[in-house]
């Protein structure tokens, strides 16, 4: 390879993945400012400020999906930038937010942004780098764990350093550089000319399905129920639709296909576990363990570095072996520390002689089994529909997390918060390892092909 395609494709992956960190970082130093933002505005409930996270989690994942295959259709680099764009100026926004209905509206938006650059980061990396799609897909792995590493401690360490506010400052600080970065050098491919204009109608259902469904998650009633009935209704909707266009937003064989679809169910299922643990930890430490915003940030850090080491080793491990094996070791690994967890939670034991431990083994093992699951999800896709087949990725792994926020939510009501909400929370996600690794040995056998 000359030394112009390599210097090529390290300029796309610095470009494509500074949005992935931003995203990324956002989503993790939010969280630990949400005791600041209330401070902020005295008199406003948690559950309303929840919305700074569950809002931006809905119409993040509301937007996956259209994202990526209006990029197939569109272009994936100017559809990549047209949402970091709109991310960043959202982060000025929601640092500018004098309410926090404004915050919520903003934080909204963003979540849009985030939606559309997300996925398709990886759909710009992986054809760059052709055969070492290994080596890609473990650095693309690390660079999200690294924002996860980062994000806890950096929220901690802005919020003490002035308030809430600066932690969308700084996102909108990476923001700018980022969009002027990938203007530079992000490849333009061409538009593909199917003779049909993009399904934008059908965008719109897609987007108000999995929104009106991912929303109907977050309540525990009927309302709660009849959203997500709605939500089914506008996706079997969208079904009908994508089966009589000419050009559908997602190819139906695509989703057909063993490979796409088993690996999609792994990814699923393990994100409704591992967001679960992840909002576990940060709440317990906080809450009855008594941490600030500071020190549940530096707790959290060494479970994300050992999610980053592995993230980045499990690439090239899957390019060799295939992503099953690595997948079920990673799975073992989760489900053993969310136990540890729970165990020590039970024996009152301290950080250093329990919950390190745990969060350590629980990282690691998260950090092999998303980069080998996110790697089986695209390996059968074809190239022309790698920003579909991505975004399809990223969304499994977001309705996941939203069934798995909904669950905690559910927990933390019976249990009035206390200790019990999180230790049924762990002892459930070890258990529920069991059913996501039946799920990856469904996933047909074989390493990870050259992408583009």
């Amino acid at each position: 390879m000359s030394g112009t395609r390599v210097a090529t494709r390290w300029a796309v992956f610095a470009a494509a993945a500074s949005g992935t960190f931003l995203g990324a970082l956002d989503l993790n130093v939010v969280p630990v400012a949400i005791s600041d933002m209330q401070r902020a505005f005295p008199g406003t409930p948690v559950a309303r400020l929840s919305w700074v996270t569950t809002g931006y989690a809905i119409t993040f994942s509301a937007t996956l999906l259209p994202a990526g295959a209006l990029a197939d259709r569109l272009g994936r680099a100017r559809v990549f930038l047209a949402g970091l764009s709109l991310f960043t100026l959202a982060s000025i926004g929601c640092a500018a937010a004098g309410s926090p209905a404004f915050l919520i509206a903003a934080r909204l938006v963003q979540g849009i942004g985030g939606g559309v650059l997300t996925p398709l980061a990886i759909a710009l990396i992986l054809p760059a780098f052709g055969a070492a799609r290994g080596l890609a897909l473990g650095l693309w792995s690390a660079t999200v764990s690294a924002a996860a590493t980062a994000g806890p401690a950096v929220g901690g360490l802005l919020v003490a350093a002035w308030n809430w506010r600066l932690v969308f400052i700084v996102t909108a600080a990476i923001g700018v550089p980022a969009v002027l970065l990938g203007i530079r050098v992000l490849p333009r491919e061409p538009v593909p000319d199917s003779g049909e204009p993009a399904d934008l109608p059908g965008a719109a259902v897609l987007a108000a399905a999995l929104g009106l469904a991912c929303l109907g998650l977050t309540y525990g009633d009927g309302t709660g129920l009849a959203m997500v009935v709605g939500g089914a209704a506008l996706a079997c909707l969208f079904a009908a639709r994508t089966a009589r266009h000419n050009a559908p937003l997602i190819r139906p064989g695509l989703l057909a296909t063993r490979a796409v679809w088993t690996a999609n169910v792994a990814l699923l299922l393990f994100g409704m576990l591992f967001f679960t643990v992840q909002l576990s930890n940060a709440l317990f430490l906080t809450g009855p363990e008594g941490h600030s915003a500071l020190g549940a940030g530096l707790a959290l850090t060494p479970g994300a570095v050992a999610t980053t080491v592995t993230g980045y080793l499990a690439g090239p491990a899957s390019a060799r072996t295939g992503p099953r094996l690595v997948a079920a070791a990673g799975l073992a690994g989760f489900g053993i520390g969310a136990a540890v967890l729970a165990w020590a939670s039970a024996r009152h034991l301290g950080y250093a002689s329990g919950l390190l431990p745990g969060f350590l083994v629980a990282g690691a093992g998260a950090g092999a089994a998303f980069t080998a699951l996110s790697g089986a999800a695209v390996a059968a896709v074809p190239a022309a529909e790698l920003g579909a087949g991505s975004a399809l990725s990223v969304a499994s792994r977001s309705v996941g997390a939203s069934l798995g926020f909904a669950v905690l939510g559910s927990l933390l009501a019976a249990h009035a918060g206390g200790t019990d909400a999180y230790r049924t929370g762990w002892w459930g996600a070890a258990l529920g390892v069991a059913v996501v690794v039946g799920a990856v040995l469904l996933i047909p056998p074989g390493g990870l092909r050259r992408v583009g």
